[in-house]
């Protein structure tokens, strides 16, 4: 993901348009602006999407059509995919299969995955928390846990979300 260092020395994301490929379940963003076209942003602010606001995408529709998404002040709301490319936000999790995700050093932030899933990557040593590095991201995702490379299948990598590194910890 592209990203900018601020003063304090940790990296902020880069401000830019939800593009079709990052709208993806488990990817976490807050608004920083909203489209002016068609009068989109009358009808977002109507529904309590203003900037500022944190949106979690929870599905997607078949065909790019409809996305369920949660505000962090509870609500659930459909919106289309194309309202959704209006927005400027800043990414702020995401899955490992995620295009924003690049080589270099994540956190992670939740695993959704049920107990048989959460039992095995903590035998592999992927936790909530647990620093990793990104080593590969295609065909397989290849990540350094703990110095031990681990091998995920994009199945695995769906449900694990992260985060960009920010305070430079190895």
């Amino acid at each position: 993901m592209a990203s900018i260092t601020s003063p304090s020395g940790g990296l902020l994301p880069l401000r830019a348009p939800m593009s079709p490929d990052l709208i993806q379940p488990l990817t976490t963003c807050r608004i920083r602006s909203l489209s002016e076209e068609n009068g989109t942003s009358s009808r977002l602010a109507q529904m309590g999407i203003l900037p500022g606001v944190k949106m979690q995408i929870v599905r997607t529709g078949p065909f790019g059509g409809a996305v369920e998404v949660a505000l962090d002040h509870g609500d659930l709301v459909a919106l289309r995919s194309e309202e959704i490319e209006g927005m400027d936000c800043d990414i702020i999790a995401m899955p490992l299969t995620s295009v924003a995700v690049t080589k270099g050093t994540y956190r992670i932030v939740s695993l959704a995955g049920r107990n048989g899933f959460r039992r095995r990557m903590e035998e592999l040593g992927l936790t909530e928390d647990a620093r990793i590095e990104v080593l590969a991201t295609s065909p397989a995702v290849l990540v350094r846990v703990a110095g031990e490379p681990v091998r995920l299948g994009r199945g695995e990598a769906d449900k694990i979300v992260v985060e960009e590194a920010s305070d430079g910890r190895p």
